[in-house]
């Protein structure tokens, strides 16, 4: 949970090499989750990018607007399931916030859509 310090703390002369070894151990348990955090973003990005693209054909010649809103909204998930990816076999630093608003933005301009 809490942040872990960029450098290893002081210890006293007699549990110094123990103080180092733990530190490891702590950033390779924090790097760990967050290749499995970044794994976890890109399986939501791709259940989302499929849902989206039903909607997408569903709304092609009816609700061109929706379409083009979801067609959008595909492409910064497909951005974001690139930066997980990239995450998750360590090549990038920070995972961006999932555009979770965007999802239910669209999805909720869908079904008012589809009801009128």
């Amino acid at each position: 949970g809490g942040r872990v310090p960029e450098e290893p703390p002081q210890a006293c002369g007699c549990c110094e090499p123990l103080a180092g070894v733990r530190y490891e151990a702590r950033m390779e348990d924090r790097t760990e989750e967050a290749r499995k955090e970044a794994q976890n973003h890109s399986l939501l990005c791709q259940e989302v990018d499929a849902e989206l693209r039903e909607l997408c054909l569903e709304c092609k010649k009816k609700f061109p607007i929706i379409k083009t809103y979801t067609e959008r909204l595909l492409l910064t998930i497909r951005h974001h399931r690139e930066m997980a990816d990239e995450q998750a076999h360590g090549r990038a630093q920070n995972l961006p916030e999932f555009p979770d608003g965007d999802v239910i933005r669209t999805i909720l301009m869908a079904c008012e859509s589809f009801h009128n």
